[in-house]
């Protein structure tokens, strides 16, 4: 039997198990325990989160969804060598692969012959598969960094034509341990899954600054895929309770993303 073949038996196995399964709830809710924040993830939400979803697809430009079951997470999680955050996990498994979503919607996790990647933009690197296992650095140690970098140089100087090039080594290692799920391809949205950060959701604003930046919860403390998700579904939704029938994706404002380029 074939790889491909066997993956599919069991993907059919899981996903009658999973809907009758309390002991996956708790699985769940044990690998949360990793992530940065706790929250209620998308298995214990299921319900009203599916309902919703349903909703506000409906009103968008028709795009087939394409969730995932256990069988092919846990093949692509011991490629990458990395467990995805338990709010993301859910997401693949119970709403789509990618798909509708913030920007111009997630990406969409998929595997071809040479196996499982998210799909990019031509000539946009995205998800870089060989750094995943890498720690997610300290971002404020990167800004301190390439600030120091920054400060002696006097234009025009030897120091300041090599800043450039000091920068990007620097910056290469910014963005370690993380997916880039969802954005467009200048200001990409990534998903953190290594390190004190796991979990957490940033906005790559590299294109005009040096600095990601961190997406909040109103209260302030750090945002998650699930919170990410559920305020998308929000601002969706409050549009078709203003009257609108359709929806376009850019349409759909998320002041958790919008908050990020404020000053």
């Amino acid at each position: 039997m074939t790889t491909t073949l066997m993956t599919r038996r069991l993907c059919h196995v899981a996903g009658r198990f999973a809907m009758t399964s309390r002991p996956l709830l708790q699985q769940s809710r044990t690998r949360q325990q990793g992530d940065a924040v706790r929250l209620p993830d998308l298995w214990t939400l299921r319900s009203a989160v599916v309902r919703r979803t349903a909703r506000v697809r409906a009103a968008l430009p028709a795009a087939p969804a394409t969730p995932l079951c256990e069988a092919e997470i846990g093949e692509a999680e011991a490629q990458f060598g990395v467990t995805m955050p338990a709010g993301y996990r859910d997401f693949l498994i119970h709403v789509d692969s990618g798909g509708h979503g913030p920007g111009s919607g997630f990406r969409r996790l998929r595997r071809d012959r040479r196996g499982w990647a998210w799909e990019g933009w031509p000539d946009e690197p995205g998800t870089d598969l060989d750094a995943l296992t890498k720690p997610f650095p300290d971002q404020a140690d990167i800004g301190a960094r390439l600030d120091a970098l920054l400060e002696p140089a006097v234009h025009g100087s030897r120091e300041w034509r090599g800043w450039d090039e000091r920068c990007d080594e620097i910056a290469a290692g910014q963005t370690h341990g993380t997916i880039v799920f969802a954005g467009d391809s200048t200001f990409p949205l990534l998903l953190v899954v290594t390190g004190p950060q796991r979990g957490t959701v940033w906005c790559d604003l590299r294109a005009t600054t040096e600095a990601l930046a961190l997406l909040r919860k109103p209260d302030g403390s750090a945002a998650t895929f699930t919170d990410l998700y559920v305020a998308w579904l929000d601002a969706a939704e409050q549009l078709l309770d203003e009257g609108r029938t359709e929806l376009r994706p850019w349409d759909i404002r998320v002041p958790m993303i919008d908050a990020c380029f404020q000053p």
